[in-house]
């Protein structure tokens, strides 16, 4: 009797183990493929071409996605800019113009120096801005990261300079008849009223009339009834 209690036992104790076993191996799959998985994740979204980082950098500028943007930047080789500088600079310029609208063409790579150079045009409020322009990206650890100054913004634009949107009244212009004589233009209208049953010397008030509108006389039409 007591030989059949121990078997039962060892058979009981091995069958525990073998599922704990079981269980462990488990568990340890499920987390070597997470983290294979993870891993597979970080590198594709580190490791993506600058070109293409280019372009999500520039999609992300109409919908106001600076925090996005700077995560993006190779902060020291950016001047060490703040995210909350970044941010103010970036907004101030492009929300102030109205920035809509963002098209970009990547015209070459060169993969020695990590520069892109693409062409860029977006619509605003003073109209449709296009230019060339250059993007050096660094590699680290990470991946690329895009080496930022105020030139991103727009070829040329320094971080002293200010961008603003003025508005300039157009003059109207003039319309000319066969003889030269303005039919259309800027200057002073005159404007002339007759009182019925007081327009007694005719010849005397037609005279005056044409005075005042700078016209003879003989080119006048009036009639009185």
């Amino acid at each position: 009797m007591k030989k059949g209690k121990s078997r039962n036992k060892r058979k009981k104790t091995r069958s525990r183990l073998l599922w704990i076993a079981i269980a462990v191996i488990g568990i340890a799959a499920v987390i070597s493929a997470v983290c294979v998985a993870g891993m597979l994740e970080t590198k594709e979204n580190a490791w993506r071409t600058p070109e293409e980082l280019l372009v999500e950098y520039m999609y992300h500028i109409p919908k106001k996605e600076y925090e996005e943007m700077y995560a993006m930047l190779h902060v020291e080789a950016s001047g060490s800019i703040s995210q909350e500088d970044f941010i103010k600079r970036n907004s101030a310029i492009y929300e102030g113009i109205e920035v809509q609208n963002m098209a970009v063409r990547i015209i070459a790579y060169d993969e020695e120096q990590m520069t892109v150079t693409y062409q860029t045009s977006f619509d605003t409020v003073a109209g449709t801005i296009s230019f060339e322009n250059e993007a050096l990206f660094l590699k680290d650890e990470e991946g690329y990261k895009l080496v930022w100054d105020d030139s991103m913004i727009f070829r040329n634009l320094t971080s002293t300079d200010k961008v603003r949107v003025s508005t300039t009244q157009a003059e109207r212009g003039e319309i000319l008849d066969r003889n030269g004589r303005v039919l259309a233009g800027k200057g002073t209208a005159s404007s002339v009223g007759i009182v019925p049953g007081k327009f007694e010397n005719r010849e005397e008030a037609i005279a005056q009339i044409a005075e005042l509108l700078e016209i003879t006389p003989e080119g006048s039409d009036v009639t009185c009834e």
